[in-house]
């Protein structure tokens, strides 16, 4: 999008101005399904078809069986919300809230226990008040463990 935007492509040649960044499977795509009318193809169009084209028809099933298995378990608080956003990157249209609960119900109970003690709550604090909290508390408690 950036490239388009800095660049003032116009929306005719968007699907082709992106062609010259797709290789692989993603290049076919474009050569089989875009390329005969391109100058028709929506950005959004162009995005979801392409997924479409790449991914198989349950991959966002399957990326919501593996958030629902995601707990934080030996990763650092860090690696978890990482591992979490990735995942909701990929599935889409999950919503704060719901991000802000999977990732409270996932962290380590003693990350858990000291979010509520520090006056957080999982169905009003924001994901950044949440994860920055709990990257604190891990750290206090590494402190403690040395």
């Amino acid at each position: 999008m950036a490239y388009i935007e800095d660049n003032r492509i116009r929306a005719k040649r968007h699907a082709f101005a992106l062609s010259y960044f797709l290789d692989g499977k993603a290049y076919d795509f474009y050569i089989q399904k875009v390329s005969r009318n391109e100058e028709e193809w929506t950005l959004d169009e162009f995005y979801t078809e392409l997924f479409n084209f790449c991914f198989p028809l349950n991959y966002r099933m399957q990326m919501c069986k593996k958030l629902d298995r995601a707990y934080q378990n030996d990763k650092s608080v860090s690696e978890y919300a990482h591992e979490l956003e990735e995942l909701f990157n990929m599935i889409g249209s999950i919503d704060e809230r719901e991000q802000v609960v999977k990732f409270w119900k996932g962290c380590t109970p003693i990350i858990q226990r000291a979010l509520w003690r520090d006056g957080l709550n999982p169905d009003i604090s924001s994901w950044d008040e949440v994860t920055c909290k709990a990257e604190i508390i891990e750290i206090s408690e590494n402190v403690m463990d040395s």
